[in-house]
Parts: C-alpha cells; structure tokens; sequence
C-alpha cells in the first residue's frame, strides 16, 4: 500500500514537471512569434521591418533597365534631336539677324540725332575717294562721340582689324558685331554679326551694307544700301558697260532677286539685303532668297 502511495505520488510530480515544460515551451514559442511579428525575412536574416536601406530587400528587388532598353532610348532621343535642332539652329540665327540689324538701324540713326542736337554733325562728303584719313576725321568729329563701343579702330593699326575684306576705319560694339567704313565717294558702312567670324563672312546672312550720308532722308543718315552696280538688264555682268541702279523704289520681287545667291556671290559692295529684310519690318520672311 505504501509502495503504491509513492508510485502515484511520483507520477503526479512528472505530470505536474511535464505539465511546467509544456507551459513554459508555450510561452517561448509565443515569444518567438511575437519577435517574429516585428520583423521580416531578408537575404536569410532577420531585419527590422523598418529599416530603410539600399542594401536591403526592398531595394535589391527592384528591376534595372537592360542595355537594350538604354540604347534603344538613346536612339529615340538622336532622331529626335536630328529632326529639330536644324529647325532650331535656323530660328536662333533668323531672330539674331533680325534683331542685330534693326539695332545697328537705331543706334547710328540716334548718334545722328545726337550730333545735331550737339552741332557737331556735317553731311558726309569728301574729295577724295578710298581716303581713310578723311573717313576717320568725320567718324572721330560727328559719329564716334555718340556711339557706345568697345574698341575704335583705324586704318593705320594693323593689329586690329574687323572687316576680312577691306583695310578701313571701323567700330566694334559691345555685343560683338562691327562696322567697317569705307569712302569711295558715298561713305559705305559694313555690317558683321559676329566680328570674331570675319573671316567666313557671308552676304545676305552674317555681312549686310548700309550707307551713311544723307541721301535718302526718308530712310534716316545711316540706311541699308538700295546699290547694284555693273548688271545690265539682261542680268549677265558686263564690268565693260557697267551701270549703277539704285533700287530704293523697286518693288519687294526686284529687291529679292538683287538678294539672291547670283548677286552676293560676287560682289561685297551691291546686294540689296538688308534693304528687303528694312521693308519687311525687320523680319526674314519664308521666301528669303539667302539660306543659312
């Protein structure tokens, strides 16, 4: 009887022992679960969920563009590149031409202006053809004084020069472009957009021809040149029976076609430009005869 008090005895201790480990594994795996609610799985790791790195998961997964897929969007932008940076060239250079010349327009009229108001100003003449000390004895005495510029340059200073065409007196503004004065009895005045380009000038689009003196009051003292010299009416040139024409009161069509390539080509002294781009509002309009 004794012997079986203690076997029960025994049994409820176990049962009781195994009921403790039961509960206590209990308690740990909910631990478990609980710590495993607070963070997420990664490369076989455990990492806080909020944790925000680019070496973690949530990044790495992420998919990257292939080679192709960079190529082929580089080519798309080459095309469309090709296809309107011509347009955009064309538009850039059309507006600074536009706008250069209407402004060498306005300020040589305003230094006229000046130099009445000032009594300094005389009409241009001079005796003496292709003299450059006579040119820069008027510029110096009537225009110079009323001209903002950046460098002055006369005919003697062989180090500066802006015209690639004639050795003459001439003034470089502050926005690069430059006027060169030559006497051959009208006192012509060389237009250049870009004086550092000189050397590539072309007619019609970088190189216009304006006179100063007072012939043509309605246009102002300083006007786009209206002059064509040696073309006969038939258009074949005939330096043998050259003719001057002055075209001020020719229609548009007679001022396009004294523009055109034929024209500027071969002489620096007789197109009619910037006269057409003056009579139509300062504006190149779409049937230019010159392409740029």
């Amino acid at each position: 009887m004794k012997e079986e008090i203690k076997n029960t005895r025994i049994l409820e201790k176990t049962v009781r022992l195994d009921k403790a480990k039961v509960l206590k594994r209990v308690q740990d795996d909910m631990v478990v679960q609980h710590d495993k609610s607070r963070f997420r799985r990664g490369f076989g790791t455990l990492a806080p969920e909020k944790v925000f790195s680019p070496f973690t998961f949530h990044f790495s997964q992420r998919r990257a563009f292939t080679l192709a897929e960079v190529l082929i969007t580089l080519g798309i932008i080459g095309v469309v590149a090709a296809m309107t940076l011509p347009t955009l060239v064309h538009n850039y250079k059309k507006q600074e031409i536009e706008t250069k010349l209407a402004k060498v327009y306005s300020v040589m009229n305003n230094a006229v202006l000046l130099s009445k108001a000032h009594d300094t100003y005389t009409v241009w003449s001079s005796p003496k053809q292709y003299d450059n000390d006579d040119t820069e004895k008027y510029l110096e005495t009537t225009i110079l004084p009323y001209l903002k510029t950046s460098k002055y340059c006369k005919s003697s200073n062989k180090t500066c020069k802006c015209s690639s065409y004639y050795n003459a007196p001439c003034v470089i503004f502050p926005d690069g472009s430059s006027l060169t004065f030559r006497n051959v009895g009208q006192l012509f005045a060389f237009y250049d957009l870009n004086q550092k380009d000189i050397a590539s000038m072309k007619i019609g689009t970088s190189h216009f021809i304006f006179f100063l003196d007072n012939s043509n009051p309605s246009l102002g003292a300083f006007y786009p040149s209206g002059y064509v010299w040696g073309y006969r009416d038939d258009d074949a040139v005939d330096s043998n029976s050259a003719s001057d024409f002055y075209l001020y009161n020719s229609d548009r069509e007679t001022l396009k076609k004294y523009c055109g390539s034929k024209y500027t080509a071969s002489n620096a002294g007789d197109n009619t430009c910037a006269l057409l781009i003056m009579r139509d509002g300062w504006k190149i309009k779409d049937d230019y005869p010159i392409k740029f």
